[in-house]
């Protein structure tokens, strides 16, 4: 939502810039970047090393959603 609120703005603050002639190669190539952007930051994302220690507030963040799998697992695999 923040990329979306800063493209809205960029939009915004330069209006007399785009004209609608050049509005489809603009909006071309910075889908392209878009695209070109967004498996390259998962990558990154995914290169980044992270440690799970073991506390009070792992529990509490993954708990509910360990709780929430089961049940739907549960719910898909195992029909009355």
């Amino acid at each position: 939502m923040l990329g979306m609120t800063a493209g809205a703005v960029w939009v915004y603050r330069r209006q007399a810039d785009l004209r609608p002639e050049e509005l489809a190669s603009t909006l071309a190539k910075y889908s392209l970047a878009t695209a070109i952007a967004m498996p390259v930051s998962l990558v990154v994302q995914l290169c980044l090393i992270t440690s799970l220690s073991a506390s009070l507030i792992t529990l509490a963040l993954l708990g509910p959603g360990a709780l929430s799998l089961g049940e739907w697992l549960r719910g898909r695999f195992m029909r009355p």
